[in-house]
This record gives C-alpha cells, structure tokens and sequence, in this order.
C-alpha cells in the first residue's frame, strides 16, 4: 500500500468533508454556508409577478428606444425596493414582466411600477392661466428622504444646475411655488432665501413610507410611457418552500439509490464515482454563489439532470475501465486506455446536451431561460469534474489498493489482446 497516496487521499477526503459541513451548517463559518447565499427565485420564496403592457401617451405603440428607456426606469425603482434578484424582461414588442421574489407589499409594489412620476414646479397652480413649469423631473439630479423643521419625514432633493435653480428662488423670493406629482400638487411652499446650491425640500403630509416610495420614485426618473398591467400572479413563501423541500427530497432519495447501485455494481470505481459526483454538487452550488445565478424549480431540475449525466459519465467511465481489465490489461494500463476511450464518449454526449441549453437560454424568456443556464452550468462543471477530480481520485486510489479483482476484473481472464468489448 503506498502511504504516501493514502494520506494525500485522505486529506482530500477531509478537506471536502469539512467543505461540505460548511456548505450546510454555520459549523465552521456563517460565511462559508454557501447554501444561504444562494438567491432562491419567486417560486421558490415567494412574492410577486406582473405582465405590463407600455403605451405612449398618445396611445400608441412604444419605440425601441422607449422600451428601453421604460425598462431602465422600471429597474431603478425596482431597485429602491431592495429585492434581492429582480428579473425585468421585454416580451414581445411592447410588454415587460416583472419578478418581485419576497414581496410582501404587492399593492405597494404594483402602485410603485406603475406610477408615471412626472414632476412638476410651477410659478401657479394648475388651473391658473399664468402658470408655467419652473423646473421638472428631467431636472433633478438626486433624491433621498429626509426631514423637515418640524421632523416630520420630507424629500430632500438636489438639482443638476444649481444656477438655474437659484435663479427660479430669487425670482420668487417670498412667493409660493407648487410642486406637482403627476398633476396632483404635493405642497406649494414659500420661497424663504435664494438657495445657491441646487438643494431643495419637498414637504407635505408624508408618512416615512409615502416618503422613503416618493424619494424612490424621483430618483429613479419618470417614466416616458404608460403602463396598463395586463395579469399578475402572487405566489405564496410557504407553497414554494414546501415545492423545494418536495424536491430537494425527491433527488436525495433518488441519488442514494444510485450511490448504493454504483458501489455494488462497479465497487472501487462506483464509490469514487460517488465521491466525485459529491465533489460536483459542491462546485455547483459554489459556481451559483460565484456567478449570482437565481435558482428556481426548472432550476433544480436542471441540477438533477446535470447530477444524472455526471452519473451517467462515470459509467461510460467505469465501463470502459471494466472492458480494458477484460482484455487481460494490468489496471495502470487498464485506466489509461479506458480513461482515452472514454473521453470522447462523455464529451459528444454532452455537447448536444449543453447546444440545447444554449438554444434554451439564447431564445427562451423567464423560467425558461434559467433552465437553460442552470444546464449549460452543470454540463461545464460536470465535464470539468469527472475529467480532472474523478479521474485523479481513481489513480490515487489505484495507487493504494492496486487489486483488479476490485475495479472489476472477471475471475477467468481471458489471454492479453483478446476480443475487446465495445471496439
């Protein structure tokens, strides 16, 4: 037995242990628990989806350059909601889909979507034929919640030409001006002193939230079109945290089967097998944590499809390694030449695999999409896995317990160049 092979064996075993309980627990460290940082989509936290369908102000149907003008204010006021991995799409021409996973206000969050926040100071109220626009939306440079004199929550805000805003306070130095939010008048305060650097307060009878929605609202811009919701779909935390449970249980009770099945078929290469298939599922989740992919069910059948194909690999693996031990090969020459014969095999099996996961995720949408990510993922890490990690995990063990009778070598030996099964 090589004690050198053993212990370095070992300690990779040991080393992936203690990664694995660190995956799972905040045993060794809450930040190394990759589990909780991986970003759980809609179905599977729950929340809020919406269909929206954008229309100019006259009606009509919206440019390109509109649409991606809407998109880009439907993102920052997303955004201020703080949803931790939002997805906003176009669909179609003129329709965006929005996913709000955890989501608890959704009549707050519809209201924040939808609302044009077009911002207007005046010289006169609305209906006064003198009335003209001061300054606007397109104005403003920043927003942000603060308080007033009485501190009360108010909006403080900050203008991108400071000299045209102090020009509009000197002008109307002791006189109101009105602010106005889509057509509705937020207050009409009285111009105390000439402000010089372009910062303002917009007051009223503001709760923190009304003010925190307004301040997310004007900083994120007004929308250049109008939006009518076309259907939307709540999703309760507790449905799809039973669906993951469901599912998470579904696939451990169907890869313990598998692990028992490649111990007793395959014996040595089955158990390394199993181990390199572990390895994979922790590269996996890592990769997710790394890249900020959002999982959700069609996800984690993605995961499970990926955990059978890097099976399925190591059988292609072991079963090449069995024929070569057949062939009368001594196992060094037997990993060799099943390894070479093998590769191309896992590798074209592969490749249709992850050019329909391409396909998925170039021209598919929504949940879709994430299928065809998650799969192209767990293709890559798989091949890369079963090349590299499972391969050298079988010539160190190789190195160890060097007997064929435990790779699979048939009692009755047939003579050194005999027929070879699957040539």
């Amino acid at each position: 037995m090589n004690v050198r092979r053993l212990a370095l064996f070992a300690g990779v075993l040991v080393v992936f242990a203690a990664l694995v309980v660190s995956t799972l627990t905040d045993t060794i460290s809450p930040s190394l628990n990759l589990l909780h940082r991986v970003h759980l989509g809609l179905d599977l936290q729950g929340g809020f989806s919406v269909e929206l369908q954008v229309r100019t102000p006259q009606g009509s149907a919206p440019s390109q350059e509109q649409m991606n003008e809407t998109i880009a204010v439907l993102q920052n006021r997303v955004n201020g909601l703080g949803v931790s991995e939002p997805y906003i799409a176009k669909e179609g021409t003129d329709r965006v889909r929005i996913e709000l996973p955890g989501v608890k206000n959704q009549a707050e969050a519809r209201r924040l979507l939808v609302t044009t926040a077009h911002l207007e100071i005046r010289s006169a109220p609305r209906n006064d034929p003198s009335s003209k626009v001061l300054l606007s939306g397109a104005d403003l440079k920043s927003a942000s919640v603060g308080t007033d004199s009485t501190g009360r929550p108010a909006i403080d805000t900050t203008f991108t030409d400071p000299q045209k805003f102090a020009e509009v306070t000197r002008t109307y130095l002791g006189k109101p001006i009105y602010i106005y939010l889509d057509q509705q008048l937020l207050s009409s305060p009285v111009i105390q002193d000439v402000i010089q650097n372009g910062k303002g307060q917009i007051t009223g009878q503001f709760t923190s939230e009304e003010a925190r929605n307004l301040a997310s609202l004007l900083q994120a811009g007004a929308l250049p079109t109008t939006l009518n919701e076309l259907s939307s779909n709540s999703v309760g935390p507790t449905l799809g945290i039973q669906a993951f449970q469901h599912t998470l249980l579904a696939a451990a009770v169907a890869m313990a089967i598998v692990f028992l099945f490649m111990i007793v078929y395959y014996r040595i290469p089955g158990l390394i097998a199993n181990i390199g298939v572990l390895i994979y599922g922790y590269l996996l989740i890592a990769a997710f944590v790394a890249f900020g992919v959002t999982l959700t069910l069609p996800g984690i059948a993605a995961m499970v499809l990926g955990i059978g194909m890097a099976v399925d690999a190591n059988v292609i693996t072991d079963e090449r390694l069995k024929e070569e031990l057949k062939r009368g090969r001594d196992l060094e020459a037997a990993l060799q030449h099943g390894f070479r014969r093998s590769l191309m095999t896992v590798i074209d099996s592969n490749v249709t695999t992850l050019l329909a996961g391409a396909v998925l995720f170039g021209v598919g949408s929504g949940e879709v999409r994430g299928f065809g990510l998650t799969l192209i993922i767990t293709i890559v890490i798989h091949l890369l896995s079963n090349v590299l990690i499972t391969r050298w995990l079988l010539h160190t063990f190789a190195g160890i317990l060097p007997h064929p009778r435990l790779y699979g070598q048939p009692k009755k030996m047939p003579p050194l160049g005999g027929e070879a099964v699957g040539e």
